[in-house]
């Protein structure tokens, strides 16, 4: 599901253990406007209607994209939103003998139950992507935005930013959301291995473990050929994944986490199974599943990831296109240590 990962990565988290404390980021000046809590497309609805400065930007060049992907629709060989969007790359993260959900992204139900407890979480990487996002000389590619956890706050910030996931009704939720604040994101439906689009970009970020959601060598390195082909000159990609930490691995995997949680006003109870499914190739399942107050599924899915240590990484950003990378912890500046819960990667095009 490489593209559909938003959401799906939202319980990944847990096969590398409890994100470290020590994440947060030094303040910086930001655009009147811009809130911190901006945690979830949700809160950009509900805070900044009214906070918004006069003549703060609604729309940038990115809504003429918008209008460009919504006409090219129906031109063969372009992956966008609509009846014409071709089937996904075969790099995919379900399992195929599961009777779970399919590969083409996740249901309607789930995205919506994902969209709310991101609504309710916090994560430091928000203000990681939008600082990076602000910090770029021009537009910004979002690979796998989901709902539009980070992408939203980036249009909300005034960021040039285009956003692909394969998720057709994440993207519609996203869409959903934007509308409520007069937002007209340039977002379409494709794969993290062919991003179907000829733009060009100053930054391609992709967060929250999305990259684990390629399986194989061929998918990772493809994924980073198609990053630096639509960047400039210069341009980076930045993109995060945890550590996997042994010592929760042993202890947590194979039993199930199961927590009550508040769904469309009546508590469900949530579980959570990961497993290590090939020892050889270092892959994991994380089963996800809704259960509503009569016993009844709500959803299911199964999809596997793959473990990247940071010496696994090195040898495709070597193998890739680019130039030069850095790595780095927790979303800080810090060089990556032993007992850090994620890596951040940036890799660099040279300028030309």
């Amino acid at each position: 599901m490489s593209g559909a990962n938003e959401v799906a990565s939202a319980t990944s988290i847990r096969a590398g253990g409890a994100e470290s404390a020590d994440m947060s980021l030094s303040d910086r000046q930001r655009p009147e406007g811009f809130q911190l809590t901006l945690m979830s497309a949700v809160a950009v609805t509900s805070t900044l209607a009214s906070e918004r400065p006069e003549g703060f930007p609604r729309t940038t060049s990115s809504t003429v994209r918008a209008s460009e992907h919504a006409s090219r629709s129906a031109q063969p060989g372009l992956m966008v939103s609509g009846s014409n969007t071709p089937a996904m790359s075969p790099a995919d993260d379900t399992d195929p003998e599961s009777d779970l959900e399919t590969s083409h992204g996740y249901p309607r139900e789930r995205a919506e139950f994902y969209h709310q407890r991101q609504v309710e979480g916090q994560r430091p990487d928000v203000e990681f992507y939008v600082e990076r996002a602000l910090g770029a000389d021009g537009p910004v590619l979002e690979m796998a935005c989901g709902t539009g956890r980070i992408y939203l706050p980036l249009l909300d910030v005034g960021v040039d930013a285009d956003g692909f996931d394969r998720s057709a009704d994440a993207l519609a939720l996203l869409r959903e959301t934007a509308a409520e604040v007069g937002f007209t994101p340039s977002v379409w439906r494709a794969d993290m291995t062919a991003f179907a689009t000829d733009h060009t970009y100053d930054l391609v970020i992709c967060p929250f473990n999305a990259v684990q959601h390629l399986l194989s060598i061929d998918a990772q390195l493809a994924a980073l050929r198609e990053a630096y082909r639509v960047l400039r000159p210069g341009g980076r990609l930045c993109f995060d994944v945890f550590v996997p930490r042994f010592e929760y691995i042993t202890e947590s995997y194979g039993e199930t986490d199961t927590e009550t949680v508040a769904y469309r006003g009546a508590p469900h109870e949530f579980r959570t199974l990961t497993e290590l499914v090939d020892e050889v190739d270092q892959v994991i399942a994380v089963r996800t599943e809704l259960v509503d107050p009569d016993g009844k599924r709500v959803f299911a899915e199964r999809h596997r990831l793959k473990l990247l240590p940071r010496r696994e990484l090195e040898l495709l950003a070597r193998l890739s296109p680019f130039e030069d990378w850095t790595v780095t912890r927790n979303f800080s500046d810090e060089p990556l240590e032993d007992g850090d819960a994620v890596q951040v990667w940036t890799l660099e095009k040279a300028d030309q």
